[in-house]
Formats: structure tokens, C-alpha cells, sequence
């Protein structure tokens, strides 16, 4: 009777774990996703303003102070929200190694910081292109979290 009680409660803690791991997982890849698609939003506001400058320019020979000042703006509040997925991976990182793949891992940050050296340099352009890949990788990888038979086996 001694060993079956040890077993159910080894076997429970066990289960306890895994769901932990799988919320925890979930979790970070859903955050992770929410502020990729904010950052995606004002990188396109970014390239928005940049094309209107330029074709503004081509067409006076002089950048409009107003599409200046916006294009600013989106500018600042986009590398904010980088900062911010940059920040919260950060946090979430020491779990994601525990639970994770370590390929996964390095991965998610080599994106990152791809995402945010595209945007320091003002290749907004690439940057829009790199936010919209990373929402998808952070959707998918918040779909594989989740027991299916397609990630079982």
C-alpha cells in the first residue's frame, strides 16, 4: 500500500509539473506575441511616415516639419515597444531555458536582437518584415506548447 501511495504521489507531481511548464510556456509565447504584433503596428507607422517624407520631399524639395515630428514619434514609441519584448523575454528567458528547447531559446533571441538592431539603424523596412516574422514564431511556438498529437510523436 506504501509504494502505490509513493507512486500516485510521485505520478502527481509529475502531472503538477508538466502543467505548470505548460502554462508557463504558453503564457510567455502569448505576452511574447501581444507586444511583437504592438511593435509590428508602430514599425509600420515608421515606414508610413518614412514614405511619406520622402515622396513629400521628392514633391516640395522640403520635409514637412508635421510628417517630421510624427515620424519621430512612431520612431521613439516603436523602439520602446522593441525594448519591451527585449525586456519581458529577458525575464522569461531562465524559465524557457528550464522547460524548453535550447535551439527554441537561442532562436528567439537571435530574432530579438535582429529586430532591434534593424530598428536602431533605421531600416524600418526590415524591421517591419522581422516583427511580422516574429509574431508568427511566437504564435506558432505558443500552438506547440500545447499536447497534440502532430507535437507528440
Amino acid at each position: 500500500m506504501k509504494k502505490l501511495i509513493v507512486s500516485l504521489v510521485i505520478f502527481l507531481a509529475l502531472i503538477g509539473v508538466s502543467v505548470y511548464e505548460i502554462v508557463l510556456t504558453s503564457n510567455t509565447f502569448e505576452k511574447l506575441e501581444q507586444l511583437s504584433e504592438a511593435a509590428q503596428t508602430n514599425i509600420s507607422l515608421c515606414v508610413e511616415y518614412k514614405q511619406n517624407a520622402e515622396k513629400e520631399r521628392e514633391k516640395s524639395g522640403v520635409e514637412s516639419k508635421s510628417i517630421k515630428t510624427e515620424f519621430e514619434t512612431a520612431q521613439e514609441t516603436a523602439l520602446i515597444r522593441i525594448a519591451e519584448i527585449e525586456k519581458y523575454w529577458q525575464k522569461r528567458k531562465p524559465g524557457a531555458m528550464f522547460f524548453g528547447n535550447h535551439n527554441i531559446t537561442k532562436s528567439t533571441d537571435e530574432r530579438i536582437t535582429t529586430l532591434k538592431a534593424q530598428a536602431q539603424c533605421g531600416q524600418w523596412e526590415d524591421a517591419s518584415a522581422s516583427a511580422a516574422a516574429l509574431r508568427i514564431y511566437f504564435r506558432d511556438l505558443k500552438d506547440d506548447t500545447h499536447p497534440a498529437l502532430s507535437n507528440l510523436f
